[in-house]
């Protein structure tokens, strides 16, 4: 992201500075860190289930709506036998169905069932409006600095995990 030199400034060298110009970055994020996680809570009691159990519904909606377990297990950094107990509950929710593997007789498929995909579809568009509703206020100019900062934010997120 490029910034002009009244913007540009130097990261803190460790601690907490209030007059630091990344004081309003590092609030702003972690209020937005915690809006998100409070309402993916909200959406998962919507549905019904818990939080990996949603997360488990929006991968196989993400995957293209059908994935063996063991990649399931592999996103979620899961036990294959804590997958089956999830997949267990998801499948008593009326959320996903299982299917035999036609390439491999020893595995099974999980599918979202119609209900299931409608379902996390509407957190989908849900989210979607509310940003789009927030985003309304901003330029095109702003939107952009602010998605470039979050794609850099994230990349910065996904490096130290």
């Amino acid at each position: 992201m490029s910034t002009s030199d009244e913007t540009q400034s130097t990261a803190p060298a460790g601690g907490f500075d209030p007059d630091s110009p990344y004081n309003a970055a590092l609030v702003a994020s972690a209020e937005f860190v915690r809006a998100v996680d409070a309402l993916r809570r909200r959406f998962a009691a919507g549905l019904g289930v818990g939080m990996t159990e949603m997360q488990a519904m929006s991968y196989v909606l993400e995957a293209g709506g059908v994935l063996t377990p063991k990649a399931l297990a592999a996103h979620l950094d899961l036990s294959t036998g804590a997958v089956t107990a999830l997949l267990d509950r998801l499948e008593a929710n009326g959320a996903i169905e299982r299917r035999a593997n036609p390439s491999d007789r020893r595995s099974t498929l999980i599918a979202l069932t119609d209900t299931g995909k409608r379902s996390i579809e509407g957190n989908y568009v849900e989210y979607e409006e509310l940003v789009v509703a927030a985003a309304k206020s901003k330029s095109a100019k702003d939107l952009k600095v602010i998605a470039e900062f979050f794609h850099e934010l994230a990349q910065s997120f996904d490096k130290a995990v």
